[in-house]
C-alpha cells in the first residue's frame, strides 16, 4: 500500500515538473511544437496514471468469480475523463515519435 502511494505521488510530481518545465520553455520562446505536442501527451499519461491510483482499492479488487462476469469495473466519470485524458496522450505522443521518425 505504501508502494502504490509513492507511485501515485511520484506520477502527480512529475507531470508537475514537467507542466513547469514546458511554462518556461513556452515563456522563453525555445519549444517546438512536435516537443510540445510529446509534453503535453506525457503530462496527460502522468495524470492519468495517478487518478487511477488514487482511486478506492476495494472497488476495483477482482476475484475468480467475477473476472469473467460482464461489468467487473465500473468508472466514475472523474475516471472516465482520466482514462480519456491518458488515451489522448498516448496519441500525442505517438504523433510526435512518429514526426520526430520522419522528420529525421
Amino acid at each position: 500500500m505504501k508502494l502504490i502511494s509513492t507511485i501515485k505521488t511520484i506520477c502527480f510530481l512529475g507531470a508537475g515538473l514537467y507542466l513547469f518545465g514546458l511554462t518556461e520553455d513556452v515563456y522563453v520562446d525555445d519549444i517546438d511544437p512536435i516537443d510540445l505536442l510529446g509534453n503535453l501527451g506525457i503530462i496527460f499519461v502522468l495524470i492519468e496514471i495517478g487518478i487511477a491510483l488514487y482511486q478506492d482499492q476495494e472497488t476495483h479488487k477482482l476475484s475468480f468469480k467475477s473476472l469473467f462476469s460482464k461489468d467487473t469495473l465500473t468508472l466514475s466519470p472523474i475516471e472516465q475523463m482520466a482514462n480519456l485524458l491518458g488515451r489522448v496522450g498516448m496519441v500525442m505522443i505517438m504523433l510526435s515519435f512518429i514526426y520526430n521518425f520522419i522528420d529525421a
